[in-house]
């Protein structure tokens, strides 16, 4: 016979085992809706996907896992254009969440999620346009928003082009170098107004244009690289920085970029040369401007005083809120402190051999590549062919930083020639154009 304190002890074992079990599925039904965070990197909700759909005029909120205590940038795109942003940073649970503005209906719009080292986009998104019809109502072709402007590709990988049309209607599709045509093909849109085609993959080379009609609507995307380096495209439109705009933050607030900002001289100060420090303010972000007031705000930004730092020459450094400009341009910055230039080159797999060429008339006192500095008596001997280390450079995003002389001359930075060239593999880049440039106002590094 069974004591009344041994069955006891039988039913709490086994309501134990209940609950165990109802704990583990608990965390299991909660987790189910969480991709499982890489090594060293994040994930994103199951939820969030190509092709969704969120409602109109309400917070669109982006979540997933990661590692404890990363920064989350999440922008969201329009027409290669960011409409919204925002930052947070993953808790001591490993979960992130921001809530994005809202949107009218529109789209496709375009997620780009980043950590700093690793970025995940999610591709053709939709506010308030839940039917494909609702979503192409003029009959007009759409691209899906993975294909872009200056898109890089690897040898020999196949493209997938697809989007929305009228249905029934056929679409041309072609892959073409200047007047060349190097694949094409022709496509039904089916009854719901879907396309797709997958285009052979090519050798390395570029620029190549795909351009997609169907008689009566066309589309081109221009400036495709396979293979060797992609340039960090230039805008349309030159732009500058604003003074009163701030990155927009509507989950966590943004930490400022640039510690240790101090502010102009005020008046009512007894000793005019002394400035205080203040409160460190986010950066601003870039905004376009017509060339007058472009001219006047690159000459503005010797009032503000704020000192170079290391974190500048490494490519995880934020440098939006830094204005775009031509090295050989640079007229109208002052040219009595030292100017910091950054530009990001894209490789699709390891260079075996890079190098450099500036003009020999140059007013750079240091280059680092990924946060190195070259060795300046080196490359300052033979500017004309400036040798790069072959584990420097790597696959993916590169930062070039340049430092200017302590007093420079502002009218042949890169000298006399006015470019500065970067050999991959045998294959030359002209890289003077947009560069984003840092004016420190200070008299010393």
């Amino acid at each position: 016979m069974w004591s009344h304190t041994a069955i006891q002890g039988i039913r709490m074992e086994k309501i134990t085992r209940l609950l165990l079990v109802m704990w583990v599925s608990v965390l299991l039904i909660l987790g189910g809706s969480l991709h499982a965070a890489p090594d060293g990197g994040f994930a994103l909700d199951t939820n969030i996907k190509d092709g969704m759909n969120v409602p109109a005029y309400t917070l669109i909120d982006i979540k997933g896992v990661g590692d404890k205590g990363a920064k989350i940038d999440v922008k969201l795109l329009k027409d290669g254009a960011t409409v919204t942003m925002a930052r947070a940073t993953i808790n001591d649970a490993g979960s992130w969440q921001v809530s994005l503005r809202e949107q009218p209906p529109s789209g496709p719009y375009q997620l780009i999620i980043s950590d700093g080292k690793h970025s995940q986009f999610v591709n053709d998104l939709y506010v308030g346009k839940r039917d494909l019809q609702a979503r192409n109502p003029m009959g007009r072709i759409i691209l899906s928003t993975r294909l872009k402007d200056n898109m890089h590709l690897q040898p020999y990988e196949a493209i997938q082009v697809s989007g929305l049309a009228e249905p029934g209607r056929k679409i041309d599709i072609k892959l073409k170098r200047e007047d060349e045509t190097l694949t094409m093909a022709r496509v039904q849109v089916d009854g719901a107004g879907r396309w797709q085609v997958t285009m052979a993959g090519q050798k390395a080379g570029g620029p190549f244009s795909l351009t997609v009609t169907d008689s009566t609507h066309y589309q081109t995307v221009n400036g495709i690289i396979i293979g060797h380096a992609d340039v960090k495209a230039a805008p349309e439109v030159k732009q500058v920085l604003a003074s009163n705009t701030i990155k927009e933050q509507t989950a966590d607030k943004v930490e400022p970029e640039l510690q240790g900002i101090q502010e102009e001289k005020k008046p009512n100060q007894t000793k005019p040369n002394q400035t205080k420090p203040t409160i460190p303010e986010p950066p601003p972000v870039k905004k376009p401007v017509s060339e007058p007031e472009e001219a006047k705000a690159v000459a503005a930004i010797d009032n503000k005083v704020v000192p170079i730092k290391r974190e500048f020459f490494e490519p995880k450094f934020d440098d939006l809120a830094w204005p775009l400009v031509n090295l050989n341009a640079l007229e109208s910055v002052p040219n009595n402190t030292p100017l910091v230039a950054r530009k990001h080159v894209h490789f699709a797999i390891e260079p075996e051999e890079v190098s450099l060429s500036v003009g020999q008339a140059n007013q750079i006192e240091q280059i680092y590549i990924n946060g190195q500095a070259l060795d300046s008596d080196e490359w300052q001997s033979n500017p004309l062919k400036i040798k790069v280390p072959s584990d420097w450079f790597r696959s993916g995003d590169n930062v070039i930083a340049l430092v200017s002389l302590q007093e420079w001359d502002n009218t042949r930075f890169i000298g006399k020639s006015g470019r500065f060239n970067l050999s991959i593999d045998q294959f030359n880049l002209e890289l003077s154009n947009n560069w984003s440039v840092f004016h420190s106002g200070l008299e010393s590094l």
